[in-house]
């Protein structure tokens, strides 16, 4: 979520991955490319090869958020408060969207459902489109201001990185092509 703003989040491991792991450390791991969500994805990607901007250092961290907070020890505090309580939980994937956002009003929008196993094998049709995106039941339509403000300053930052950097090249060759 940025230096001052915290992110919540779980990795969803599977019985394959042990359940010592922290998030970090599981997503850098190299012993969780047998892991079944990480096979999964690549074999999306493998079918849909533009989506890939999950990606992380060239790998692929399954993830669920759970929330944002204020700040980092917000975060911190609530990591805390559901470790105390936090039970496993079991869960069988049977679709995966496809998901779209438009602009930067930060929400996502279902744009194709890609049924798996039993929903696949029943319907006959393995991916459906949607007419139009549709929303999820129940998700906000507005994000908060502090969230959206905080999203643009990583946006800025990611771009700073990019195009900005490119940009100052090009004129510095031109002006040093200008002098020779």
């Amino acid at each position: 979520g940025g230096k001052k703003r915290g992110v919540l989040w779980m990795y969803p491991a599977s019985k394959w991955v042990s359940p010592f792991y922290f998030a970090n450390h599981v997503a850098q791991s190299r012993s969780t490319e047998n892991e079944p969500l990480i096979q999964l994805q690549g074999l999306l990607q493998e079918a849909l090869p533009l989506c890939n901007d999950q990606q992380k250092g060239g790998r692929y961290a399954p993830h669920i958020t759970l929330t944002h907070t204020r700040t980092l020890e917000e975060a911190e505090s609530l990591k805390s408060d559901i470790m105390e309580w936090w039970k496993p939980v079991k869960f069988r994937c049977e679709e995966i969207y496809v998901l779209q956002r438009k602009g930067d009003d930060g929400q996502f929008q279902i744009v194709a459902t890609i049924r798996l196993g039993r929903l696949a094998a029943e319907n006959g049709a393995s991916i459906e489109r949607s007419e139009k995106p549709r929303a999820f039941v129940g998700m906000p339509q507005v994000e908060e201001d502090w969230v959206r403000e905080e999203r643009m300053k990583l946006k800025k930052r990611r771009n700073r990185g990019g195009r900005g950097r490119r940009s100052r090249r090009r004129s510095r060759s031109k002006e040093e092509g200008a002098t020779s």
